[in-house]
């Protein structure tokens, strides 16, 4: 039987007067307390995992100098693979999948603590991108691997994006680390294009079992994309005198930024009504407000007009947290999405 059978039949039910709102309410709030109560022990599951996982990097720290090699690896890599395989075996049975998430995740924290001392046994330079690249990979792909073969785990998935992005980061560190600038603008600009791809993520997810994460990623892509495009515009006021030709390419591009900023702002504020989304919104006219402040700090801060810009922005943030208020109360009246 469908949806659409079930929700036929309960409204024949309520014509003949077979069933009341009282009763299917109460079936409601019956699955909501079983929701709760699963919901609750979940949580258990996981915070019993990250105990276990603190346990292990607490025993290693304290006892690093006392342990031989062999135990070091045991102890971290071997019970990381170990508490995998058990995640693998408790996964098969309907009963225990819950538990097997618990395991998913501690594996996911064990695991590169274990790969990291098999490395620096091995004397390798373990604060090197080469290695990170190696470490990475390896989690990427096993995770990768481990969602394709089970495709409604949360954690697998969640790690598996987790790890994506550090080997995302360490690769291009690999490549373009030794750069001057590196930490100056390439790192930005592949923090910009990470937290697009987060975003995206978020909108994929919406309407799928994974929908849980949709807050996180917008939220986290949309504080990466406009702290980043905010960064590359710069904190330097631009008064040239000589023809465009003659001014630094890293100069324009700054500049560039610096004028895209604004109508980014906008364009998250018209995302968030398009996908009736509020965090759009809320980080959109605070990193609209922070450009003001930003723009006046630049420009007016050695003239006699910055007193003034100070009580113009005062002003304005006034009327844009009036604006924001209504503006919630007008688009988002109904919680359609509670993403």
């Amino acid at each position: 039987m469908n949806k659409e059978e079930v929700l036929k039949s309960v409204k024949e039910l309520a014509d003949k007067n077979m069933i009341s709102k009282k009763e299917l309410n109460e079936v409601f709030s019956s699955v909501d307390q079983n929701k709760k109560k699963n919901s609750i022990i979940e949580v258990l599951y996981y915070l019993g995992g990250l105990i276990v996982v603190f346990g292990i990097i607490i025993l290693i720290t304290k006892n690093w100098y006392k342990l031989n090699s062999v135990i070091k690896i045991l102890s971290t890599l071997g019970s990381g693979i170990v508490v995998y395989l058990v995640a693998v075996f408790f996964r098969q049975y309907k009963k225990l999948k819950k538990i097997s998430s618990a395991f998913y995740l501690m594996s996911a924290l064990i695991l590169p603590i274990g790969l990291f001392v098999i490395f620096k046994i091995a004397n390798f330079d373990i604060f090197s991108y080469g290695t990170y690249v190696i470490i990475f990979a390896i989690l990427s792909i096993l995770y990768s691997l481990s969602y394709i073969f089970d495709k409604t785990n949360k954690i697998l998935l969640l790690f598996s994006i987790i790890f994506a992005t550090f080997l995302y980061y360490t690769v291009m560190g690999f490549f373009f680390g030794e750069s001057p600038l590196w930490e100056e603008t390439y790192f930005v600009y592949f923090t910009l294009l990470a937290g697009v791809v987060y975003i995206l993520l978020g909108y994929l997810f919406r309407k799928t079992s994974f929908k849980v994460f949709t807050k996180p990623f917008y939220n986290l892509g949309t504080l990466l994309t406009l702290s980043s495009t905010m960064y590359l515009g710069g904190y330097r006021a631009f008064s040239y005198k000589v023809p465009l030709s003659e001014i630094p390419l890293s100069h324009i591009m700054k500049m560039v930024w610096e004028i895209a900023f604004p109508f980014l702002t906008f364009f998250f504020v018209y995302l968030s009504v398009r996908l009736k989304n509020k965090r759009f919104l809320d980080f959109g006219v605070a990193f609209f407000m922070g450009y003001i402040i930003k723009i006046t700090a630049e420009y007016f801060s050695d003239s006699l007009g910055w007193p003034l810009a100070l009580v113009i922005i005062g002003l304005l943030m006034i009327f844009l947290g009036y604006s924001v208020v209504n503006f919630r109360k007008k688009y988002f009246k109904r919680k359609i999405n509670k993403n």
